[in-house]
């Protein structure tokens, strides 16, 4: 089936809509709402109707610590950033005079939450050095996770519909409806960052130099929330005004 693509009009009043088998109907994530309108509708089977949330974008990893000259501790890692939310779904009002029906499927799902970047690894720590008279570095600390993003809220759908043929019939008529309108799946938490590796000892003339003890590692970012759900309303309406 043909595929329609909604990106920037958001109002539209159709004589006649004919969506064959197969068809797909997408909107942009960055419109807010759209509005379709149509007189005498031909609606075909499998036809999906997409107005999904843009999914949060995902953090950046934390950069790793600096490793260390003799006896020195390593440089901490860095925290990963968080995961941005997921948009709204796009609110989506039907209007529609049916004259011929199949199924439809209708998604205003809210995006879901990017994930949190992990940390950065803690450097290692230095060498112990003899002519400095010095035991070898810690291993610096790892970086935090960075928290996932919320889920968006699902959009919201209202559906209004009357069939163009028997009254009779069309009380008795089932239809072939999927409504969609969950809000988006929260973003996880980042891993944490490892801490780094203490610097190793070393033997000297007369004694010993010890080495460093391991970093510390950060801490697991918190995962994000899950949106809500968004609204439905569905009626068969006497005519279209």
């Amino acid at each position: 089936g043909e595929q329609w693509l909604i990106t920037e009009q958001t109002q539209f009043l159709f004589e006649k809509l004919n969506l064959e088998d197969n068809s797909s109907i997408k909107v942009d994530p960055d419109l807010s709402s759209v509005e379709i309108f149509s007189l005498e509708s031909y609606i075909g089977r499998n036809v999906i109707i997409e107005s999904i949330g843009q999914r949060g974008e995902d953090g950046s990893k934390g950069g790793d610590g600096a490793q260390a000259s003799n006896c020195q501790q390593g440089g901490s890692g860095s925290s990963g950033t968080i995961g941005q939310a997921g948009k709204k779904g796009i609110d989506l009002t039907l209007k529609l005079g049916i004259k011929e029906y199949g199924s439809l499927s209708i998604d205003v799902s809210g995006g879901n939450g990017g994930n949190g970047g992990s940390g950065g690894n803690g450097g290692n720590g230095g060498r112990a050095d003899c002519s400095s008279n010095c035991r070898g570095g810690n291993g610096g600390t790892g970086g935090n996770g960075g928290d996932g993003g919320d889920g968006g809220d699902g959009g919201s759908i209202v559906l209004s519909y009357y069939f163009l043929d028997d009254y009779n019939t069309r009380l008795n008529r089932n239809v072939d409806l999927v409504l969609i309108f969950e809000g988006g799946n929260s973003g996880d938490g980042g891993s944490h960052g490892f801490g780094g590796r203490g610097g190793p000892n070393k033997d000297c003339s007369f004694f010993k130099k010890g080495g460093g003890g391991s970093g510390h590692p950060g801490i697991d970012g918190n995962n994000g929330s899950n949106g809500k759900k968004g609204k439905v309303k569905v009626e068969i309406v006497p005519i279209l005004n």
